[in-house]
């Protein structure tokens, strides 16, 4: 993984959805590597971390303005707790400084019990902000199955443990990958899970990156994703939440 350090331009601090949520993000770039995630599109995406370390002076100038009420999302095209580059550079972390100075609430998503490293700052986060715990990695997956821990649900627990409100995501659902019921039952009924469909059109880069991971990991799954991937299906998924119903919620957030 290459590491790039510089300052961001102003036209870089905020990432604006079709749903007019504002993102901020400290760093550009993962090293999950999802296969299902969208960013992969991105050229240049692989391989490098960009770290932003002039985001949170960015951030200071920039919520002057804001409404007190406004959200601002972290955690679009990175994640805010990769461990490697937060662990060193700490943007993260001068960011939530920001964000409680100025009183606006915050969502972050985020997948690494790195989060729990700013559990002092966490606490003092404006009301109505809240944690996203992202739980659809398949190597935690898998370790939750064989008995051990999964990183993200621990931190989940930990978090709402200590009071901060959080909430979870199992998304994409993947047939004979992710068990929710198993996850459900380690998560608790306390925190929300928030589960979507694949979403890898015949085609698409996901679809290939999804049929190579599932034939690397899942090999006696792979005609079941072929087919999917092939049709478009969503009859597994739809099943799913039939079954499972209010234990169980649906994008998008209820969020502004």
């Amino acid at each position: 993984m290459q590491y790039i350090v510089r300052d961001a331009k102003e036209e870089e601090l905020f990432h604006v959805t079709a749903h007019g949520h504002y993102y901020a993000n400290g760093y550009k770039g993962c090293s999950e590597g999802c296969p299902f995630c969208y960013w992969e599109s991105i050229p240049g995406w692989h391989g490098k971390i960009e770290i932003w370390q002039n985001i949170p002076q960015l951030l200071d100038k920039a919520l002057e303005s804001w409404p007190k009420d406004r959200y601002l999302y972290l955690g679009s095209f990175s994640n805010p707790y990769e461990v490697e580059v937060e662990s060193k550079y700490h943007v993260t972390r001068e960011m939530l400084k920001v964000i409680i100075k100025h009183g606006n609430p915050v969502c972050i998503s985020t997948s690494t019990s790195l989060v729990l490293s700013d559990m002092d700052l966490l606490k003092q986060l404006p009301q109505g902000s809240v944690i996203v715990m992202e739980l659809v990695r398949f190597k935690r997956l898998k370790a939750l199955y064989e008995g051990g821990v999964h990183e993200g649900i621990y931190a989940a627990r930990e978090l709402k443990r200590n009071g901060i409100k959080v909430w979870a995501t199992l998304a994409p659902f993947c047939p004979g990958i992710t068990d929710v019921e198993k996850v459900l039952e380690a998560l608790g009924s306390d925190i929300p899970l928030y589960v979507d469909a694949l979403d890898a059109p015949k085609g698409s880069l996901q679809a290939q990156l999804v049929l190579r991971d599932v034939e690397r990991d899942f090999p006696a799954l792979l005609p079941k994703y072929r087919e999917m991937i092939e049709t478009n299906s969503r009859k597994d998924f739809e099943e799913m939440v039939n079954q499972l119903g209010s234990r169980i919620c649906r994008f998008p957030f209820p969020l502004p």
